[in-house]
């Protein structure tokens, strides 16, 4: 809906169509922030263990991140990367349980279960949206296989 009405105002403004177009698909057109909260829940045997720091990074490496500090510039940068490439909270779900599996498949036991919940705060609606997904590493490895 964006790049729609930003075509529309720069064709107002005597800019070709193509050109208009061509901005359109450079410039990322920013229609709202989320902020999303993920919770990731494994159940281990006890004779297995998983370090919680290799889950972090690998969450962190899938989605856009939240800092403390930036530098004016690296917010910039931070925000263009977002708005160029937005996701929806069900596909960043997805991409974490791709994540997961590729994780721990060879370090869990196939019936161990995951559950994944990632909550996105709407900036501009009421309501907040969310996907879960919740099975075990074996159900994990074709439902990502599906998702490819």
């Amino acid at each position: 809906m964006m790049k729609s009405r930003v075509r529309s105002i720069l064709e107002k403004e005597r800019i070709s169509s193509s050109l208009a177009q061509r901005i359109c698909d450079i410039v990322p057109m920013a229609s709202h922030n989320q902020r999303g909260h993920v919770t990731i829940s494994v159940e281990l045997p006890p004779d297995q263990d998983v370090d919680v720091r290799d889950i972090s990074a690998m969450v962190h490496g899938k989605l856009n991140q939240v800092y403390g500090v930036l530098k004016r510039e690296d917010e910039l940068e931070l925000v263009y990367r977002a708005h160029k490439n937005p996701t929806f909270v069900e596909d960043a779900c997805r991409k974490i349980a791709e994540g997961i599996y590729e994780l721990l498949r060879r370090k869990l036991r196939p019936d161990s279960k995951v559950r994944i919940l990632l909550v996105s705060e709407e900036s501009i609606h009421q309501h907040n949206a969310f996907a879960e997904i919740e099975m075990s590493l074996e159900q994990l490895k074709y439902f990502v296989d599906i998702h490819r």
